[in-house]
Order: C-alpha cells, then sequence, then structure tokens
C-alpha cells in the first residue's frame, strides 16, 4: 500500500493495546502512516505481502518474522527488556 509522501509502517504485536499505543506515537508527525497491524509472525507475513509497508515495526512477537523479510523493508525490533520491581519497599 502506498502512502504518497508518507512513510508506511506494518505493527506487529500480540497485544492490541500495544500496537495502538505505537500507532497513536507513529501517526502522530503526520509523516507516518501504520498501513497494518498483526498480533502474530503468520498474520504480519500476510499482511506485509499484501501491503508492502516501508517499514516493520515488530514489537517483540517474532524474529522469526523479521528474517523473514529482513531484505525487502526496514525492520525495527521494539522489544523491550526492563526490570520490574514488584511490591512494596523491603520485599
Amino acid at each position: 500500500m502506498s502512502a504518497p509522501g508518507k512513510v508506511t509502517v506494518l505493527l506487529v504485536d500480540d497485544h492490541a493495546v500495544v500496537r495502538e499505543g505505537y500507532r497513536r506515537l507513529l501517526e502522530r508527525g503526520g509523516d507516518i502512516v501504520v498501513v497494518g497491524e498483526a498480533s502474530n509472525a503468520e498474520d504480519a507475513h500476510k499482511l506485509f505481502s499484501e501491503l508492502s509497508p516501508q517499514v516493520v515495526a515488530d514489537v517483540g512477537v517474532s524474529r522469526t518474522f523479521a528474517g523473514r523479510v529482513r531484505s525487502s523493508a526496514i525492520t525495527l525490533g521494539l522489544s523491550f527488556d526492563l526490570p520490574v520491581q514488584l511490591g512494596g519497599r523491603g520485599r
């Protein structure tokens, strides 16, 4: 899918709320358009073939998907491993 003058992006994450957050952030500036969203590698591969986005933003769903498309699109691995402390002080 083409969007003249804009960067086209396919978002991949297994959580809809995460995809929605990234969509809002990416599209805020007006020069990026999210052309599709997928919750798993299989759906992402189908959408990639159909939509031909310039960028695939993989938020940690599938490293194997990123390997399949690396030669024909920019792939952004947006996986975050942040330490999380649960509970109160002294635990």
